[in-house]
């Protein structure tokens, strides 16, 4: 589409020929296929094809954010509907086919760690509890060196063994639980709760452990458990009765308050990525991979972005701005001339074109010379020279001239 003639797009047609950008895919690796073991053979790695970028990935999100202090475990799926042997069928999510991810994120939706289901090299702590299941190794292995911190997590993975697990590991954990994962904890029941109406709850607490369970009724019972929060101070929330057909105030203890505000950072950065996703087509099952995590990298470096600049960009401008930024980088060598269009010159002549971190960046701006008959003029307020002489970067005549009025050059790239 971005090469056709009929809906063509200049600025992407222009920066590559479309036969380029499809041997560019077409070689896309992240290994070295060499040096890849074959499966008979010990050592063998089900994500060879993506194992470099994981890692690569896992150790930068980690290193380039400061760590909040409530994160959530959870999974998302990288929708894939091919035939690979870690493909999976999950009903309740959205797109329902594809790649399992196991996700640590904050509150604010950035992902510091993944792991994807089915990985046969992952290595469980070596000093675990007889008592923690597959499931409750997951949290284990997501949050370590987070210690100090409060992971949260849902009934799928969560257990009273848990609870106790991350305590002796230094870290807070709250989450919900089935009925058969409390042991033998004396709890009212559901239907006893339910008859004493909306709102009402029971716990139990271990001194020794530090423990705590609580089955709490709203619409339906849950069950949740902490090793930091407890139910005080009860507070309320609003419910709408439909009998009544007004809102209600219902109790909440103040655990099942803690974890509603900090569950959901798995699924925001779940919606980011849905928003604008790259959906290449291809027979590759490690490109399917591939592309959802470098969407995640530049989700991840947006929610950076916003908050160290405390701008208010929106990830759409972002992402063109990424885009944008890529295309500007000096090239190896010049699309042949039979690849290019009448518009040469594609980018605007104009400072207000340019975004501000390639103008800024200090890398690769130099001045060439334009074989061209008339010499165009960059309209700085103080320059009223013309110039053949150009940022090879920017795309901007810019004169470069020391005695000139303005030395548009150096003022350009600098103020």
């Amino acid at each position: 589409m971005y090469w056709s003639r009929l809906l063509r797009q200049s600025h992407i047609a222009d920066c590559m020929p479309r036969n380029c950008f499809d041997e560019v895919i077409s070689l896309f690796h992240a290994c070295n296929n060499d040096t890849e073991k074959k499966k008979e053979e010990d050592g063998y790695d089900k994500l060879y094809k993506v194992r470099p970028l994981l890692s690569r990935l896992n150790y930068n999100f980690q290193g380039a954010a400061e760590m909040e202090d409530c994160l959530a475990v959870d999974e998302m799926i990288v929708p894939f509907k091919g035939r690979h042997s870690l493909k999976v069928y999950m009903n309740k999510k959205p797109r329902k086919w594809g790649y399992k991810v196991w996700t640590l994120a904050g509150r604010s939706g950035y992902v510091y760690k993944i792991e994807l289901y089915g990985d046969n090299l992952v290595i469980d702590p070596t000093d675990l509890s007889n008592d923690i299941g597959e499931s409750e190794k997951i949290v284990v292995r997501l949050s370590e060196g987070f210690e100090g911190k409060e992971i949260f997590c849902d009934n799928f993975f969560a257990s009273a063994d848990l609870l106790v697990e991350m305590k002796r590991r230094g870290l807070g954990c709250t989450a919900t639980m089935r009925n058969g994962r409390i042991g033998r904890c004396p709890l009212k029941t559901e239907k006893c709760l339910k008859g004493e109406g909306r709102g009402s709850f029971d716990f139990r607490s271990e001194k020794d452990s530090g423990i705590i369970i609580c089955h709490w009724h709203d619409n339906r019972s849950v069950m949740i458990g902490s090793n930091t929060h407890s139910v005080g101070p009860v507070g309320v929330c609003r419910r709408y009765d439909k009998k009544a057909k007004t809102y209600t105030e219902v109790s909440r203890p103040s655990l099942v308050r803690v974890y509603n505000q900090s569950m959901g950072g798995v699924d925001r950065a779940d919606q980011l990525l849905s928003f604008y996703r790259n959906e290449l087509k291809t027979k590759k099952w490690y490109k399917r991979i591939i592309f959802p995590l470098l969407d995640l990298a530049v989700v991840n470096s947006w929610l950076l972005y916003r908050a160290v600049k405390d701008s208010e960009i929106q990830l759409a401008e972002f992402k063109l701005q990424v885009a944008f930024g890529l295309m500007k980088l000096e090239k190896s060598h010049e699309a042949p001339l039979h690849d290019r269009t009448l518009t040469e010159n594609w980018l605007s002549n104009r400072a207000s074109d340019v975004p501000t971190s390639v103008r800024y960046d200090g890398v690769n701006h130099l001045p060439v010379k334009v074989p061209q008959k008339s010499a165009p003029r960059y309209k700085l307020p103080q320059c009223s020279w013309r110039t053949r002489l150009q940022c090879k970067k920017c795309k901007v005549y810019l004169c470069v001239e020391e005695d000139g009025p303005a030395n548009c050059f150096e003022r350009f790239h600098t103020e």
